[in-house]
């Protein structure tokens, strides 16, 4: 997704992009809509740009528990600092980017961010009750008739307290 600069000088708020997330090339991700909503705020100052954005996305995930598929809206936070100076601002991620070229393009950008921010667990809901360990049946759906079986373990004895 290209930006021009001549855009970013002149700063802007909550402007709404969309692209297609096959640009991303993610083969580890699956988007249930292929559009993603981009939302840019831009400050310019001697520069030097502030952006802050977020990221709408539709996500297929599995749930890690009951391994069902499920639809799940993301909101992905977006805050660097394009500058072309070694800047220690603590609140952005600071990239530096080539004066000379019309466009910026945030591909790379967006891909980093959707793979580092992604949760490392998945559930359907919070309250997902899994598999069962006997039969494997999904228990958000049916009740299976196991009798779970009690573990012979060194920490037995604390639930006792």
């Amino acid at each position: 997704m290209k930006i021009p600069f001549s855009d970013l000088k002149k700063g802007f708020e909550n402007k709404h992009y969309k692209f297609s997330a096959k640009d991303l090339k993610l083969n580890s991700i699956f988007f249930s809509h292929d559009i993603i909503d981009f939302y840019l705020s831009v400050i310019s100052k001697n520069d030097e740009f502030q952006i802050n954005g977020i990221l709408h996305s539709k996500l297929l995930e599995k749930c890690d528990r009951c391994l069902d598929q499920f639809i799940k809206n993301c909101k992905f936070p977006l805050k660097i600092l394009l500058s072309n100076r070694k800047n220690s601002d603590n609140h952005f991620d600071v990239i530096p980017f080539n004066q000379l070229k019309e466009f910026f393009n945030f591909r790379d950008i967006i891909r980093e961010i959707m793979i580092i921010e992604r949760p490392f667990k998945t559930l359907c809901k919070n309250d997902c009750n899994g598999l069962c360990k006997e039969c494997g049946k999904n228990l958000n759906k049916t009740q299976c008739k196991c009798e779970s079986k009690s573990l012979n373990s060194p920490w037995e004895k604390l639930k006792n307290l």
